[in-house]
Order: structure tokens, then C-alpha cells, then sequence
């Protein structure tokens, strides 16, 4: 449903995007023809009269700098869909990682779960501790590290730290090239895809 409304919003900033093109086309056309009737005035008075030139030249300065207030106002105006593109893009990422928080709490709850199941079974905690603490342990040796749920399959080869190829495909696309355990910068050529 998230993603529907994402997908709503980079749709509406699309129109955005191209109304302002239409407004632009519009606004050019506008100036044109306003520039043409201009010249055609000013060429019929200085036939009828003698119109000073200096007036005509004002009048011709005047449309110009109406046309570049235009042009600053439509480029003020694809600043912010710009803008809007990125916060829907931030949107996305924070979406991503709301859904790995909910998936690793998830998993929590079920080995929570599952541990005061074989507690009932066993009325013991101490074989529960010592199963737990091997399998956290190979768990830690094997998973990811941000989204404990898939398998490590790269190295960052600046620090050595190893997680899934999603998550670091996801840091490098989002731009927050830094290592998530020691914060050392790295870059996509820095990544090396390892076999467990």
C-alpha cells in the first residue's frame, strides 16, 4: 500500500514535471508572439510617427526582462519538483528500512516464541541458554548484520566486514557509503562477493 502510494506520488511529480514543460512551451510561444506584435507596433508607429527610439528599446527591455523573471519562476519551479523527487526517494529508503526493522522484530518474536515453548516442553532454561547462545552465535557468524535475514554474500574490502548483497546494493544505490559496523567510507568497487 506504501509503495501504491509512492508509486501516486513519483506519478504526480511526473505531471508535475511535464505541466511545467507545457507552462514553459506556453510562456515561450507567449513571449514570441507578445515580441513579434512588438516589433510590428513599433514599426507601424515609426512609420506613422516619429516615435523616439529610446522609448521602443525600453518597451523592448521591459519584455525581456519579463521573459527572464518567467524563466527564473519556471526554474524555481523545477527546483521543487526536483526537490519533491528527493524526498520521495528518502520516503523509499526509510520505507525499506522500516520493513527490515519489522522483519528482524519478527524474527525475534519467533524465537522469543519458540524458546518459551521448549521452556514448557523442558521447565529448564539451562539447555535453552546454551542452544540459544550456539545458535546467536552461528546466526551472528552467517546473517547479515542490518537485516539479519539473508545470507552474507559480500565483503567491504576497506575494514573486512562481511553482509548481504541487497543491503550493501541498497547503501551504495541510497548513497550512504559507509560501513554500517566501523563507519569507514567505501565505494562500489570496494565490494567483493564471498562463498560461506
Amino acid at each position: 500500500m506504501e509503495n501504491k502510494l509512492l508509486k501516486t506520488s513519483l506519478s504526480k511529480s511526473k505531471e508535475l514535471i511535464d505541466k511545467n514543460k507545457e507552462l514553459i512551451a506556453e510562456y515561450q510561444s507567449k513571449v514570441n508572439i507578445l515580441q513579434n506584435e512588438l516589433l510590428t507596433t513599433l514599426t507601424e508607429l515609426n512609420k506613422k510617427t516619429n516615435v523616439d527610439i529610446s522609448t521602443m528599446q525600453k518597451s523592448l527591455n521591459e519584455l525581456i526582462n519579463s521573459n527572464t523573471i518567467l524563466k527564473q519562476q519556471l526554474s524555481l519551479r523545477d527546483a521543487e519538483v526536483e526537490n519533491k523527487s528527493l524526498e520521495v526517494l528518502e520516503k523509499d529508503v526509510e520505507l525499506k528500512e522500516n520493513k527490515r526493522l519489522i522483519e528482524s522484530l519478527k524474527f525475534e518474536k519467533e524465537k522469543l516464541t519458540d524458546r518459551i515453548q521448549r521452556y514448557r516442553e523442558t521447565k529448564s532454561l539451562g539447555d535453552l541458554d546454551d542452544q540459544s547462545t550456539s545458535l546467536e552465535s552461528f546466526r551472528k557468524l552467517v546473517y547479515c548484520d542490518i537485516c539479519e535475514r539473508n545470507f552474507k554474500k559480500v565483503a567491504v574490502t576497506t575494514c573486512g566486514h562481511t553482509f548481504c548483497k541487497e543491503c550493501i546494493d541498497d547503501r551504495i544505490n541510497s548513497r550512504m557509503r559507509k560501513c554500517p559496523n566501523c563507519n569507514k567510507p567505501f565505494s562500489k568497487m570496494d565490494v567483493l562477493e564471498i562463498h560461506l
